[in-house]
């Protein structure tokens, strides 16, 4: 119920709200990847890029393979000034599902904005 709301909330852009339903979500369901999915989200959105780290975390640690979580994280990463980390993440997901594009497009932006420096990672 928490999780429907605070999807709904999320699309009409009611923000704050969003994100307490999407906590409410997670405390009493947390062993579902989408309520950790869905709560990293409206925190990425309100800035709250540490807590939107954690939870896509959660997200990926209850269920490894969802791709789009995955990419997230990386965008989270990058949002928080960790090129590294993103190209990591981008580059896992390159190489193990060669036609994601949202990681290809995501890991050609991040070369472009930091050059060579992303070049190096996974070498």
């Amino acid at each position: 119920m928490f999780l429907n709301l605070g999807l709904a909330q999320l699309e009409i852009g009611e923000l704050d709200a969003a994100t307490e339903s999407l906590r409410n979500a997670v405390l009493h369901g947390g062993n579902h990847s989408e309520s950790h999915f869905d709560l990293a989200l409206a925190y990425e959105r309100g800035g709250l890029l540490a807590d939107a780290e954690r939870e896509m975390q959660a997200s990926i640690q209850l269920n490894p393979d969802q791709p789009d979580a995955r990419d997230a994280l990386g965008v989270i990463y990058a949002e928080e000034g960790k090129p590294l980390r993103a190209s990591a993440v981008w580059q896992g997901l390159v190489r193990e599902m060669p036609d994601y594009e949202p990681a290809r497009t995501n890991l050609s932006l991040l070369g472009s904005q930091s050059g060579s420096q992303s070049a190096r990672v996974g070498k």
